[in-house]
């Protein structure tokens, strides 16, 4: 990872079973405050990206704004080309893959940065 510029800061989980019900298990928002609180982050300014409805329900219920999933996983199946059903929250962009995911991101940022 380092080799291509990259590097992990923190790995964030929840020790919890699900019969504790703490606010820290998805779809809780309690991970993603963990997150935002540690990095001084504003909600708007947080993209999520996951790949099952309890990723992108903590974010929006920690009101992250910019939610992507990615077609993998238990995913897979997902019609990347049609809205999603219920359990998805709302404005959910879906990207085919990582890749896909990825490019749209350097595209944003690429035309946010031409418009300056």
């Amino acid at each position: 990872m380092a080799a291509q510029g990259g590097r992990i800061d923190a790995v964030f989980f929840c020790p919890h079973a699900d019969s504790e019900l703490c606010s820290c298990r998805k779809p809780a928002p309690g991970l993603i405050e963990q997150i935002r609180d540690r990095y001084g982050v504003e909600r708007g300014e947080m993209v999520a990206v996951g790949s099952t409805p309890s990723h992108l329900q903590a974010a929006a219920a920690a009101g992250v704004q910019q939610l992507h999933m990615i077609c993998t996983g238990a995913s897979a199946e997902v019609d990347a080309s049609k809205p999603l059903p219920e359990p998805w929250p709302q404005g959910t962009r879906v990207h085919a893959d990582l890749n896909a995911f990825v490019d749209f991101i350097a595209a944003a940022q690429e035309a946010k940065a031409s418009a300056h």
